[in-house]
């Protein structure tokens, strides 16, 4: 469903006609998808990157309105398009940590009991395999 979102969202800011700006566009989707994804997602991550990927791509289209009519619009128009860019962008950020607060619970804590003295520790490990496999390496 949200590849079909991002379809109906694309074919509307760009029309039927542009059918390679099309294909660029649905491109970095999926690179950005992927990027976000990393090796293994869970399910909950995968549909959070979903929204990401989507409220990323809605604040660039309406940029990019904004921009197009930026000259002919009037002072009321100019308003309705600072909300609307607000908006998108607050449900992008809050897509954002969203997705960031899943991965941040899957970080296991650690108790560690040494004689009378407690001590709680969250692990500092990537919840992600190959993130910790890319930090290994690059050390």
């Amino acid at each position: 469903m949200a590849y079909e979102a991002q379809e109906a969202m694309l074919s509307g800011f760009l029309g039927a006609d542009a059918l390679l700006t099309h294909e660029v566009h649905r491109r970095k989707c999926a690179a950005l998808r992927r990027e976000l994804e990393g090796a293994a997602p869970t399910p909950i991550e995968r549909l959070l990157v979903d929204r990401v990927v989507l409220c990323s791509l809605h604040l660039h289209c309406t940029e990019a309105l904004y921009a197009q009519n930026m000259m002919q619009l009037s002072l009321m128009q100019h308003d309705f398009y600072q909300r609307r860019l607000s908006m998108a962008q607050r449900r992008y950020l809050s897509a954002i940590t969203a997705l960031a607060q899943v991965r941040r619970l899957q970080v296991p804590a650690v108790q560690v009991n040494i004689a009378e003295q407690q001590l709680n520790v969250a692990a500092i490990t990537p919840a992600h395999p190959h993130q910790q496999h890319a930090e290994r390496t690059a050390r």
